[in-house]
């Protein structure tokens, strides 16, 4: 997300604004970094919650025809909210930090677990669950997640979505990718006939192998070309 923002030390220093605004990338952190015309190094720490930031990400991908991204933003958005629904309960109710950190950590890298978390912590509180999404919204998540356990025996604990694409105009299919993290290895699950091999590589490797055309699916070689090129641009800003 990128701000407008003006130099405070250049207000102290000349005794009035310098009415110049610089752009400057707000980090997962909720810290922007930048550096003025005239030298000064600044920083500034946005008081917006992440899911509060997270949604207005979402917004601003609508109005720029985004429409993958809002939804990954959105789905974002909406865990970041539940999990500060449970931390502002966890401390009404006195809760030791360092004891809500360690069970924090045995539900966060599951999204399911996250929402299971929520629900109770609603149920408990207010007396109601609280409404969800409809499952037919999550449940192409789950039906990919099946696909990959069944073809490839790997298990992904944690699953995120990074667009979706048309190959071109013509064709009415839309692919979707998505990125699974956390992955351990079971058994395949292969129909009569089907032989799938499994290869692990360095994520390096693969880069290469979409720049050297040894990929041949055009589509999931720039798909992994765009998603390397997106890392290095957040690791850069960082």
């Amino acid at each position: 997300m990128r701000l407008l923002l003006p130099c405070m030390k250049c207000q102290v220093d000349f005794g009035r604004p310098d009415f110049v605004m610089y752009s400057a990338d707000v980090l997962n952190t909720r810290v922007a970094r930048f550096t003025c015309r005239h030298g000064h190094k600044c920083l500034a720490v946005l008081q917006s919650h992440k899911f509060e930031l997270l949604g207005e990400l979402a917004l601003n991908a609508i109005l720029d025809s985004y429409t993958r991204e809002a939804v990954s933003s959105f789905t974002a958005a909406l865990e970041r909210f539940q999990e500060f629904y449970i931390r502002v309960i966890g401390r009404s109710k006195k809760a030791d930090e360092d004891e809500f950190e360690k069970t924090w950590k045995r539900v966060t890298r599951q999204s399911e677990r996250q929402t299971g978390a929520y629900l109770f912590t609603h149920l408990f509180e207010e007396g109601s669950a609280p409404p969800l999404l409809d499952d037919k919204h999550v449940s192409f998540r789950n039906r990919v997640a099946r696909e990959l356990r069944e073809e490839t025996g790997v298990i992904a604990k944690n699953w995120s979505i990074l667009w979706t694409t048309s190959p071109d105009a013509t064709v009415r299919f839309r692919r979707h990718f998505l990125l699974a993290r956390d992955l351990t290895v079971g058994a395949q699950d292969l129909g009569e006939g089907e032989r799938i091999e499994l290869h692990w590589i360095h994520p390096w490797q693969a880069c290469r192998l979409a720049l050297d055309g040894s990929i041949r699916e055009e589509i999931s070689a720039l798909a992994l070309l765009r998603f390397f090129s997106e890392r290095l641009t957040i690791a850069g800003a960082s």
